[in-house]
């Protein structure tokens, strides 16, 4: 199990803005950068701890219609997660 703690660290409004303008180094893929605000607001709406499947929950459900067929795609080190 892996939790995430970020209670009185992060802000998801700090950041916001700073990923208006997509830029990928595949053309199918999300960026990175892309995933930081979604995750910092789901682990924000969950309390400032939040287990890795609540969080990934609420990043599908945000994100889900801007996410690719490869970003879906397992990662090979673990083959029942998403990238």
């Amino acid at each position: 199990m892996i939790s995430v703690n970020l209670r009185g660290r992060a802000n998801p409004s700090a950041i916001e803005g700073k990923n208006k303008m997509p830029i990928t180094d595949k053309p199918n893929r999300t960026r990175e950068k892309d995933f930081y605000l979604p995750i910092l607001r789901a682990i924000h709406e969950l309390g400032g701890i939040a287990h890795l499947d609540d969080v990934l929950a609420r990043v599908e459900s945000s994100m889900g219609h801007r996410l690719t067929e490869w970003d879906r795609e397992p990662i090979p080190t673990r083959i029942s997660e998403p990238r």
